[in-house]
C-alpha cells in the first residue's frame, strides 16, 4: 500500500525481502520503475548487496543517465567485469576534469589494468602537466614492459618539478638519473641546496666532483650555506674555502642594497668593529628589515647586544617604534641559556635589554625578580614584585597575576631546596611570598 503511493527504493527493498523469505524476488523492473537518481543509487546498492549484477548494472545505468558522475560511471566498469561484459571505455576518454582522468586511472591501475591506467594518464598529463602524472607514466611502462623516454622528466621547466622526480628516483637508488635532473635544476636556479644534492649523489656513483662550483655559489648567503653544511659534515678543509670566499667579500664596503640575510654572513665573517657600519644606515626601512631578520635567528648573547642596540638606533630616527615582538626572544634566551645555567647576572642584564625594546611582555617582567632573587638583591626584588599589583592584567591572557604568583612557588621551591637564602634574609623573603600571597606584613 505504501509503495502504491509512492514508489521508494526501501519499500522495494523490504518488498524484495518478504518475496525472498516465500522463495520469490521482485522483478528488476520494479526497481527500474523509480525515476529519481538518488533511489536508483539507493537500490543499486541493495541490488548489489544481493548480488543481483545485472539489475543493479541497469538500474545505475539509468541513474547515470540522469546525473552523470564519475564514482557511478567507475561502478558500472566493475559491474560490467564481474558480468564479462564490454562497457565502451570511450565513455571514460568523454571525461573533462583532469581530477577525473587521474581519478579514473587510479582506479585502473589498483586492478592492474595497466594500459587502460596509462591512457587515463596521459589524458590527465596532457591537461595539466605534474611530475607525479609523469612517474605513475613511468611506473605504468615498466609494469607493461614499455620503454619510457626520459627525456620527458628532463622536458619540467620548474627546478622545484625536476627536483621532485630527482627525489624519486634517489629513493629508488637511480643516481644517475637523479644526477641528470638535480643538473639540470641547477642550470635554472643555482644555489647551495642542490649543489650539495650534486656533490652527495656523485659520491653514490663514485664519482668526483668539482668542488670549485661551490666557490662560484651566486651570493653570500648560498656561500654561507654551503660553508655550514660542511661544517656539520665535519669537513673541515672545504669549509674553510668557503668561509675564505665569504671573507674577501669583508675586504669591500657593505653595500646598502644587501638583503639582511646578506649583511648578517658578512659580518659574521668580519671583526665586531665591521658591526658598526650599520649604525651609517639611515633608512628606517632598511633597519626594520635587518631587526626582523636577526629577530628570526637563533640567539645568542652578541647577537641580543647588536639586536638591542640596533633597534635603539632606530627609535632615534622614529621614536614611536615598537619591539613587542623581540620580547619573547629575549625571555626565551634569558631564562634558558642563562638563568637555568646559574647565570643571574648576565640573565638580569639581558632581561632589562628586552624591557627595554618590548616594556609590556609578560614574561620579562614575571622573570626580572627572579634573577634578583637568586642574586640576593631582595629590596629590589620585592620594589619589583610591588608593581604588578599596578599592571591591568587582562583576564583573556594567562599572563595573570596568578600566574605570576604560580610561577614564583617554584622559584621559592628551588632558593630553599638549594639553601640559597642567608638567614639575615629569611624574613625579607616572607614579606616578598606575603606580597605574593596578596596579605601585608
Amino acid at each position: 500500500q505504501a509503495d502504491s503511493l509512492k514508489t521508494e527504493a526501501s519499500n522495494l527493498a523490504y518488498l524484495d525481502q518478504i518475496a525472498r523469505g516465500q522463495g520469490k524476488k521482485l522483478t528488476g523492473q520494479r526497481f527500474l520503475e523509480l525515476e529519481e537518481a538518488y533511489q536508483l543509487d539507493w537500490a543499486a546498492d541493495y541490488l548489489e548487496s544481493q548480488k543481483e549484477w545485472g539489475v543493479a548494472y541497469s538500474v545505475l545505468e539509468k541513474s547515470q543517465g540522469i546525473t552523470p558522475e564519475l564514482g557511478k560511471l567507475l561502478r558500472l566498469f566493475g559491474l560490467a567485469d564481474t558480468l564479462n561484459q564490454e562497457i565502451d571505455f570511450n565513455r571514460i576518454l568523454q571525461l573533462k576534469e583532469e581530477t577525473d582522468f587521474k581519478e579514473a586511472a587510479k582506479y585502473f591501475k589498483e586492478r592492474g589494468l595497466w594500459s587502460k591506467a596509462a591512457r587515463l594518464y596521459e589524458r590527465s598529463y596532457s591537461l595539466s602537466p605534474s611530475p607525479k602524472t609523469l612517474i605513475q607514466l613511468y611506473e605504468l611502462s615498466d609494469s607493461l614492459e614499455q620503454g619510457f623516454d626520459f627525456g620527458r622528466f628532463l622536458a619540467l621547466d620548474a627546478s622545484a618539478e625536476l627536483e621532485e622526480v630527482g627525489n624519486y628516483f634517489i629513493e629508488g637508488k637511480e643516481w644517475e638519473r637523479a644526477k641528470k635532473l638535480y643538473e639540470k635544476s641547477y642550470l635554472l636556479t643555482p644555489n647551495s641546496k642542490t649543489l650539495i644534492q650534486l656533490y652527495e649523489l656523485s659520491d653514490s656513483l663514485d664519482q668526483s666532483f668539482d668542488t670549485s662550483r661551490f666557490l662560484a655559489l651566486p651570493d653570500l648567503v648560498e656561500l654561507d650555506r654551503a660553508a655550514s653544511h660542511f661544517l656539520q659534515v665535519n669537513d673541515s678543509l672545504m669549509a674553510q674555502k668557503l668561509s675564505a670566499k665569504i671573507q674577501e667579500s669583508c675586504e669591500e664596503e657593505i653595500q646598502p642594497e644587501l638583503d639582511a640575510r646578506s649583511r648578517y654572513v658578512l659580518m659574521s665573517y668580519c671583526s665586531t668593529p665591521r658591526f658598526d657600519e650599520l649604525f651609517l644606515v639611515d633608512s628606517v626601512e632598511q633597519l626594520l628589515d635587518f631587526i626582523a631578520f636577526l629577530g628570526s635567528q637563533d640567539p645568542d648573547s652578541i647577537l641580543l647586544e647588536q639586536l638591542h642596540k640596533l633597534c635603539i638606533h632606530a627609535q632615534q630616527f622614529q621614536p614611536s617604534l615598537a619591539f613587542d615582538s623581540l620580547g619573547d626572544v629575549y625571555f626565551q634566551y634569558a631564562w634558558d641559556e642563562q638563568m637555568l645555567s646559574g647565570m643571574y647576572k648576565e640573565g638580569e642584564i639581558m632581561i632589562l635589554h628586552g624591557l627595554e625594546l618590548a616594556p609590556d611582555n609578560a614574561y620579562l617582567t614575571l622573570i626580572y625578580p627572579a634573577a634578583l632573587l637568586f642574586q640576593g638583591k631582595y629590596a629590589q626584588a620585592g620594589k619589583e614584585i610591588e608593581k604588578w599589583r599596578e599592571v591591568p592584567w587582562k583576564e583573556k591572557e594567562r599572563d595573570s597575576f596568578e600566574f605570576f604568583k604560580d610561577g614564583y612557588k617554584r622559584v621559592f621551591e628551588i632558593l630553599e631546596a638549594d639553601s640559597l637564602i642567608p638567614k639575615e634574609h629569611e624574613s625579607e623573603l616572607e614579606r616578598i611570598k606575603a606580597l605574593l600571597m596578596g596579605e601585608s606584613k
